[in-house]
């Protein structure tokens, strides 16, 4: 599986990504390396840029580094996870990527505004150019939900060094939304968690993500299957 989860912080993306992984052991098994499940890379917003959670001392430094820094930090750590060249590898799990880059950096870190250096939205595309030419069975879900909902969640369950401004509410969700509908991706689809449970939303995605699995996908699932009934896990 190939998939980006893209959408304004609080739209559920992270918990949508959680349940997909639980959903992907049942479909194809443990991962055969690491932990038995399956990881995304969920480190593209300031201050949560690695894999590992920072302390609040950490975090204060990431948040204390001026926006060329941040601006070059994000670049190489966009660049690491962006394929350059054909691989055997069928997992792409991301949130945000590239696309929250392309919003939260000029409106929040001062850096890749529309026509300055490092332009965000040029990168952006560049970006998905090489995912085109190299993994381009990849699908990209935008994942919203309404103003009302993402303000309620915000004082319901407010996240550590949250970077969402009340104010630019609707602002953020419509750029998610235009670097959405400006994607060359070709696999995509929509969700809108504004009145669903988390459980409502993984089952909608499962159903709209059917048609995208690949064919690496698909012998993945046959093989897991097959292994189950030899282990007489199957009933």
């Amino acid at each position: 599986m190939k998939v980006i989860l893209v959408g304004c912080e609080y739209a559920g993306t992270t918990t949508l990504s959680r349940a997909i992984s639980d959903w992907l052991v049942k479909l194809y098994g443990p991962e055969p390396w690491g932990p038995p499940h399956y990881g995304w890379h969920d480190h593209y917003e300031f201050p949560n840029v690695t894999h590992h959670e920072l302390t609040d001392e950490e975090q204060k430094q990431v948040l204390a580094l001026s926006p060329r820094l941040k601006e070059v930090y994000q670049r190489y750590n966009l660049a690491y996870h962006t394929p350059n060249a054909p691989s055997e590898n069928s997992m792409m799990l991301a949130v945000g990527f590239h696309v929250a880059e392309a919003v939260y950096g000029p409106l929040y870190f001062d850096y890749g505004a529309e026509g300055e250096y490092a332009d965000r939205r040029k990168l952006s595309f560049q970006i998905e150019r090489k995912i085109m030419d190299y993994a381009r069975d990849t699908t990209i879900v935008l994942v919203s939900a309404s103003p009302d909902s993402i303000r309620r969640r915000m004082k319901e369950a407010p996240h550590r060094n949250g970077i969402l401004k009340d104010k630019d509410v609707e602002l953020v969700l419509s750029r998610f939304e235009e670097e959405y509908s400006k994607s060359i991706l070709r696999h995509r689809f929509t969700l809108d968690t504004s009145d669903a449970t988390p459980e409502e939303s993984f089952k909608e995605f499962s159903l709209k993500f059917e048609p995208h699995f690949s064919d690496d996908d698909r012998l993945r699932m046959i093989h897991n299957n097959r292994w189950q009934e030899s282990q007489g896990l199957l009933a």
